[in-house]
């Protein structure tokens, strides 16, 4: 794979980074970059021409060899990637009738471990009307079964 061409910022960046750190030993990688920023973006339009034309001759440079890492396809920086399968590595959300998926494990169907709490308790049967009670209603007499 070829090297991607370098932008004109770049350029000028390693031309002048290095009599930069002489001249200022003391400051950091990011502060020495920041400085060089700086005088970036303090020049005028005539004195970026030369790294203009660097940048351009060095995506030439970028397009001939990826003509040639690419072969007769023509494709000029386009990579290519792996098919996913569908549904690779993707579980059902966990609420909703929506049919989106997320990353992570599949998810399980049914509980294989009981709650310690609910395992002396035998199983209640599926009741044809069960009593409508609220979930509020219902904690507060769970917690009174253990306070």
């Amino acid at each position: 794979m070829p090297k991607r061409p370098r932008t004109s910022f770049f350029h000028f960046s390693c031309e002048v980074r290095e009599a930069e750190r002489e001249k200022h030993p003391e400051l950091s990688f990011g502060d020495l970059s920041k400085l060089i920023g700086k005088q970036w973006a303090e020049m005028d339009t005539e004195q970026r021409q030369l790294y203009v034309d660097l940048e351009a001759a060095d995506k030439a440079r970028y397009a001939q060899e990826m003509l040639a890492y690419n072969g007769s396809t023509g494709e000029v920086g386009k990579k290519k990637r792996k098919a996913k399968k569908a549904g690779a590595g993707m579980r059902p959300k966990a609420s909703g009738s929506d049919s989106k998926t997320r990353p992570g494990p599949p998810a399980t169907t049914s509980s294989t471990v009981t709650p310690f709490f609910l395992a002396r308790y035998p199983r209640i049967e599926k009741v044809a009307n069960p009593p409508k009670i609220s979930v509020r209603l219902l904690a507060a007499l769970t917690i009174s079964e253990f306070a």
